[in-house]
């Protein structure tokens, strides 16, 4: 497929420097004056704004190469990191792509990335969301700034709650859409998340003068194996594509940039640990105002968690597995419901299949070379689900007979 400049105003896509510039930069009456980012920033964030725009459009679940056109404001610069470009969308949807820079002139900022930009000893900066794995990073990492990338329809009741928990702590917000016409509904799953989010976020390297970027995602949503039945590996913070990402900031500025995954060896139920042991009897309050969901969107300021969707059933089987119980509040609780009630006993049983795939090494042939980069973890990980599973009092019928199956090793 050719996604080029007739294609995107086909759409009336709004990807520009305006639009770019209003990410970063506040609008208001008394904001500060707003500066331009530099160019290779601003090429950066419109090249992951179309990946955005391929995710939209679902052309990656075609088997052939896609060509994309995106116009750039530092071409050199660009054609000369196509080869790494390349890697980074491999890495990321297992596609070819054939990647046409053109030379963008309207607009263009005069100013650019100095060499030198970063002083020893900057605040590093913080990837955060009101999820459980970046709460905890945010407690093993005190001085990191924290940088909050979210969608225009995300209301901001959650993250109020979640900052309560670091009162004295600084945040920056970045708030993106993809403004279009007759654009497919966003799913808020894809395979550019990791971009989306990483990428967004390392513009404040510049904006504060940084050069150490930091996620907290756990190991298991790193590698993100297919847990459930249909699901594929879409690879949005693997750490192949973290490194590739790294080698690219780092030559977008010229300087050593890192990306630290403090958690690439642990599970979520690790990772809680270590939040519950830096939160202490704040760690209630972390489990009741964090939030997991990846069914409902837009968010709202009484929105539930669904209970039954991956990121739910991953978040209540290992707080579960912690400490015994889940005081989070859900729609439904994906262990009583039936099979023919909808997908939450159905993901358990999948993810009880792919647990006893790892324990019995018996896994599908992709599933299989996932968990091969790290044993262990995911055999911590399958231990802990099929645990607990067969602990939750409520279980269904036909959940509780197929957790009393034996485990042969």
């Amino acid at each position: 497929m050719k996604i080029d400049k007739a294609l995107v105003e086909n759409y009336k896509l709004n990807i520009n420097s305006g639009q770019i510039n209003r990410f970063f930069f506040s609008e208001g009456k008394n904001a500060p004056v707003r500066k331009r980012l530099p160019a290779r920033l601003d090429d950066f964030v419109r090249i992951i704004m179309y990946c955005n725009f391929i995710d939209r459009l679902n052309v990656c679940a075609r088997d052939e190469q896609h060509q994309i056109e995106i116009p750039v404001y530092d071409l050199p610069f660009w054609k000369g990191e196509e080869e790494q470009l390349i890697k980074i969308l491999w890495s990321l949807y297992r596609r070819d792509f054939s990647l046409d820079f053109l030379c963008d002139t309207s607009q263009k900022p005069k100013t650019q990335i100095q060499m030198k930009l970063f002083d020893e000893g900057q605040r590093e900066l913080l990837l955060f969301s009101e999820g459980l794995d970046s709460i905890a990073a945010a407690t093993e990492f005190p001085k990191a700034t924290l940088v909050h990338v979210v969608k225009s329809t995300y209301t901001e009741s959650h993250m109020k709650n979640v900052m309560n928990l670091f009162p004295e702590r600084k945040i920056e917000t970045i708030t993106y859409g993809l403004r279009g016409e007759n654009l497919p509904l966003d799913t808020g799953i894809s395979n550019s998340r990791g971009l989306i989010f990483l990428g967004l976020a390392s513009i404040h390297l510049y904006l504060n003068k940084s050069n150490t970027l930091i996620t907290g995602e756990n190991g298991v949503m790193m590698h993100n194996p297919p847990l459930f039945e249909g699901s594929k590996p879409t690879r949005t913070m693997d750490p192949n594509f973290v490194r590739l990402l790294q080698g690219l900031l780092s030559d977008i500025y010229g300087e050593d940039i890192q990306i630290k995954t403090p958690f690439l060896k642990m599970t979520k139920k690790e990772v809680l640990e270590i939040a519950k042991q830096n939160l202490k009897e704040n760690f209630k309050t972390a489990i009741e105002c964090s939030y997991s969901c990846f069914s409902q969107q837009p968010r709202g300021n009484e929105t539930k968690m669904c209970g039954r969707c991956c990121a739910c059933l991953l978040r209540t089987i290992s707080i579960r597995s912690l400490q015994g119980y889940d005081n989070s509040t859900y729609e439904r609780s994906p262990f009583s419901e039936d099979f023919s009630d909808g997908k939450g006993a159905v993901n358990v049983m999948d993810l009880m299949r792919f647990s006893r795939g790892v324990l019995q090494y018996k896994l599908p042939y992709v599933a299989a070379k996932i968990v091969k980069q790290d044993e262990e973890l995911f055999h911590r990980f399958a231990q802990d689900v099929m645990d607990t599973i067969r602990n939750v009092p409520e279980k269904s019928y036909h959940l509780k007979i197929e957790s009393e199956r034996p485990i042969f090793l």
